[in-house]
């Protein structure tokens, strides 16, 4: 089962951090490569993404539930999906604590588990690509939690445009 774990700080406060955490549709328009979203309730929401490893290209479908939330500090993710009709399930945990200068730590690890069709396909991979796709979803949080905390008349509506399957 691969793991990866890191952290970074973001510039604005846990509060924000965290509120972006919670939200299905802003969070969901930080994962590379997305495709659409549904959002089914605060707590699940499923997404689509356009997933490339190696030779293994295709959709892959997620649906997401947060599982567990402390109030601007701790949040837990799962999901369970398929991809080229093997399973997929990931764990991801942040740990928020406030920085120097109002900024945010954010402490996460985060676990895939494969099916045995898609490890043999790309396991080797995983571990070569992965840590590009974590960076990008980084990034873009940043960018979120930076653009939800501004004052809303600042705000932009600059972005990729995702299919949002809730509406």
């Amino acid at each position: 089962m691969p793991s990866f774990a890191g952290e970074f700080t973001v510039p604005c406060t846990t509060q924000a951090v965290y509120e972006l955490l919670m939200d299905p549709h802003r969070l969901a328009k930080c994962l590379p490569d997305l495709k659409r979203y549904e959002v089914q309730d605060q707590n699940h929401f499923s997404v689509t993404l356009r997933v490339g490893l190696g030779r293994v290209r295709g959709p892959m479908t997620i649906k997401l539930e947060i599982v567990e939330k402390r109030e601007n500090s701790y949040a837990r993710i799962t999901g369970k999906g398929i991809m080229l009709n093997s399973m997929v399930n990931i764990d991801g945990n942040f740990t928020l604590s406030a920085a120097a200068d109002g900024a945010t730590l954010v402490k996460w690890t985060g676990n895939a588990k494969l099916g045995t069709y898609l490890m043999h396909v790309a396991g080797g991979l995983i571990d070569r690509l992965v840590p590009n796709s974590i960076e990008q979803f980084v990034r873009a949080m940043e960018a979120e939690a930076i653009r939800g905390a501004a004052p809303p008349e600042s705000r932009s509506g600059e972005g990729p445009q995702i299919e949002d399957s809730s509406k």
